[in-house]
């Protein structure tokens, strides 16, 4: 019974450590963005890139506004009158209103406790909610009695907010199961939409008006929710991991594509597939009820276009904002994904941004040529080269195997206790 017992503990520490050793390290963002529209006003936000101060500017009717204070902020959200942003460090959430007609926008203070951290923003049309860093438990703020909270049980990977309701991805065992939860008089909306991604595993949630888009564990893109304007008819997919970023509004869709960084919209009467928006290459996309704005990745600017756009008669307009940042500052080293191209620069020396999770190989991408053999005369440097990896790769079995094997007699040692004089 020893021997068996004792050879459990082995096989399950063995187990313990091999996975450890085989299992990537995540660096995960949550659902975030630095741009952001408020609806009813057609107010257009980002965090601005490149300055030291990773401060929130705006865009209304003509207008360019600077949210205050001008501190630095990682991610903003917005709703149907204001929106919201969590200061960099995660410590802090305001709020701002932008129905006044003043220059500078009212500042509300929703949240500000250096104990608990939040990530994840998410506003609907009035109400507020956010994970738990590191735990991913949800609180919102600004919501009614008739508002029926998730469970505090349920852990969140990534929460997104539609018009009196929110939907998350469940961090349970990674099975990418889908929980919905708001409004008690609106709750047959967040009930249908999560009845509708029952046995479905997802890995990327956006949410609209009524309806609500992402990306399954396949790479395909999957909507469920009212359909009155064929918002949730995704275009035709002949293959997974075509779609990218996403944007919803009340009766509209818009993908980012792979392969170019052009957007595709469906639903809306079809009033927002511009021609314009299928020549220029997107980094991010956010929408309001019956507009949607794009960050370009020519230069960091700002696009918007639909029939509720407010200016330009709802042509595409191109916004007078400085560049935007086209993700959130981290202090990390992004493992995983990799780090997004001139960093350093965008964050000016504050962090990195990391390329978006899931980290999928993109569609276009070209195949690595075939190496090019070295001419006779650099052959030893490349015999060389083989020998040494030969050698090290055979220096690291060997020294993973007798790691392996000094922690078992460890164990053993323990078990029997002869390691200190017992018996």
């Amino acid at each position: 019974m020893k021997t068996n017992s004792l050879f459990s503990v082995v096989f399950s520490t063995f187990t313990v450590v091999f996975i450890i050793f085989s299992t990537p390290f995540c660096n995960a963002l949550g659902s975030g963005t630095t741009l952001a529209v408020v609806d009813s006003t057609g107010t257009v936000c980002g965090v601005v890139s490149a300055e030291k101060t990773q401060n929130i500017v705006c865009y209304r009717h003509g207008q360019i506004i600077s949210a205050v204070p001008e501190v630095s902020f990682s991610s903003i959200s917005g709703g149907k009158n204001y929106f919201c942003g969590i200061r960099s460090g995660n410590y802090s959430i305001l709020c701002w209103d932008t129905v006044s007609s003043n220059t500078t926008f009212e500042k509300r203070r929703l949240y500000n406790n250096g104990t608990v951290l939040y990530e994840n923003l998410a506003v609907g049309d009035s109400h507020v909610c956010a994970t738990v860093v590191g735990v991913g438990t949800v609180s919102c703020w600004r919501i009614n009695k008739d508002f029926v909270l998730p469970s505090g049980y349920d852990q969140f990977s990534s929460i997104t907010s539609g018009f009196g309701f929110s939907c998350g991805i469940l961090k349970k065992n990674g099975s990418g199961s889908v929980r919905c939860f708001g409004n008690v008089n609106e709750s047959s909306i967040a009930e249908k939409i999560e009845k509708e991604f029952l046995n479905i595993s997802m890995v990327s949630l956006v949410a609209g008006e009524s309806h609500v888009c992402g990306l399954n564990s396949k790479g395909f893109l999957v909507c469920k929710g009212s359909n009155n304007f064929g918002q949730i008819n995704v275009p035709n997919q002949v293959k997974p991991l075509e779609y990218s970023d996403l944007a919803l509004g009340s009766e509209h869709s818009c993908a980012i594509r792979r392969s170019n960084g052009s957007v595709v919209c469906w639903g809306g009467k079809d009033l927002f597939n511009v021609n314009v928006t299928k020549s220029v290459s997107f980094e991010s996309i956010v929408s309001g009820s019956n507009f949607t704005c794009g960050l370009t990745t020519n230069n960091f600017s700002v696009i918007c276009w639909g029939p509720g756009w407010f200016d330009n008669g709802g042509l595409v307009f191109e916004l007078p904002l400085p560049p935007i940042l086209p993700g959130i500052c981290v202090q990390s080293s992004c493992g995983e994904c990799g780090i997004y191209p001139q960093s350093q620069f965008l964050c000016s020396g504050f962090g990195n941004i990391c390329k978006p999770q899931p980290c999928w190989p993109q569609m276009d991408e070209v195949p690595a040529p075939p190496m090019i053999q070295p001419s006779p005369n650099l052959g030893m440097p490349v015999s060389r080269s083989k020998t040494l990896t030969k050698g090290l790769l055979a220096f690291a079995i060997v020294g993973s195997i007798g790691a392996v094997a000094g922690f078992c007699t460890v164990v053993y040692c323990l078990w029997n206790g002869v390691c200190f004089g017992k018996k």
